[in-house]
């Protein structure tokens, strides 16, 4: 059998489609993959946010209540927060498990957090792909066309009366424009790398009978920045403001316009179709193939996100509302 886990960063469950009641969202394949699944109405992360989550994941191994103590070893990540800690090199990965049962094991990931060192998420594995450069992923050094474009594009996309949220807007906007700088067409997007990696990684495997991959998508996750063609899907036509597609993470939405706010929410959702166009892909390639029928997919998303829901943005722990302890599980 041939196994699939894929995991989609930041996918709320009210934006994955008509499956789970939302009729407005441009999502045909999760509403075409949700009719040939088991849905589950009820998951809940067992912690958050996305490191926990995928520590519980790949070991099957509570992670919260968190120590409360610093990592033993170094991380370098930019997140210091409770339960960010490595995987512990004595703990089994669900690879591992697998491995014992003849399985190959790939594991195909643009979530960068998971690379940082000593992570060990990598670990059982026979091979892995770290796909660079998502959101303060340091892929790239600086953008080619030097400082006077990074400064074009940060005042297009950066709020203009919170100083501090400019600060952390600015630190992630410009890693992430460094790193997209030379994207020309949809297929240099996150989710077309990640599983366009993945379907290179069928085809070489097509003779192997146990197979599993554990496909891990960062997007949804901010900045958000799809296609045109997907933005436009939900923007409402004449928008002249802010390109907001970085959320401060506040319990107020004071720092956005209405406006503002609105096309942080069509952003986040043109963000969805572009995943959902790549799963797509994704789920018709198996059929080409003629092993979609007889392969095991897991769908499942690891948190939300507040995008003014509550009065809040971001991933915060006092607003443990649906929008982000509800999961997609199919």
């Amino acid at each position: 059998m041939r196994i699939f886990l894929v995991i989609f960063d930041t996918l709320r469950k009210d934006h994955t489609g008509r499956t789970y009641g939302n009729d407005w969202i441009k999502t045909p394949n999760f509403d075409s993959f949700s009719r040939d699944s088991l849905v589950f109405n009820k998951a809940y992360p067992e912690s958050l946010a996305t490191i926990p989550v995928r520590r519980a994941i790949h070991t099957g191994i509570r992670t919260f209540p968190f120590n409360h103590k610093r990592p033993e070893l170094r991380t370098d990540d930019i997140v210091h927060l409770n339960g960010w800690d490595p995987i512990p090199p004595h703990h089994r990965h669900l690879s591992e498990y697998l491995n014992s049962e003849a399985y190959l094991t790939s594991f195909i990931t643009s979530t960068y957090h998971q690379f940082k060192p000593n992570m060990n998420f990598h670990l059982g594995f026979d091979q892995w792909n770290w796909i660079r450069g998502h959101e303060d992923d340091k892929y790239r050094a600086k953008i080619r066309n030097g400082k006077a474009e990074m400064k074009r594009l940060l005042k297009l996309h950066i709020v203009k009366k919170n100083p501090i949220i400019k600060l952390l807007q600015k630190r992630v906007l410009k890693a992430h424009f460094s790193n997209v700088q030379e994207r020309e067409t949809e297929e240099d997007y996150f989710p077309a790398k990640t599983f366009k990696k993945t379907i290179e990684f069928v085809k070489d495997t097509l003779d192997f009978k146990k197979v599993f991959c554990l496909i891990d998508e960062f997007d949804p996750h901010e900045p958000w920045d799809p296609p045109q063609k997907y933005l436009d899907l939900y923007l409402e036509k004449g928008y002249t403001g802010q390109k907001m597609i970085t959320p401060a993470y506040m319990e107020s939405v004071d720092y956005l316009s209405k406006e503002e706010l609105k096309f942080m929410r069509a952003s986040y959702a043109g963000e969805v179709s572009l995943c959902d166009n790549w799963f797509g892909y994704f789920v018709n390639e198996l059929k080409e193939l003629e092993i979609y029928d007889d392969s095991l997919i897991i769908f499942i998303s690891d948190h939300g996100h507040s995008i003014g829901e509550h009065n809040a943005t971001g991933k915060l722990p006092m607003f443990m509302y649906p929008e982000l302890v509800d999961l997609p599980f199919m």
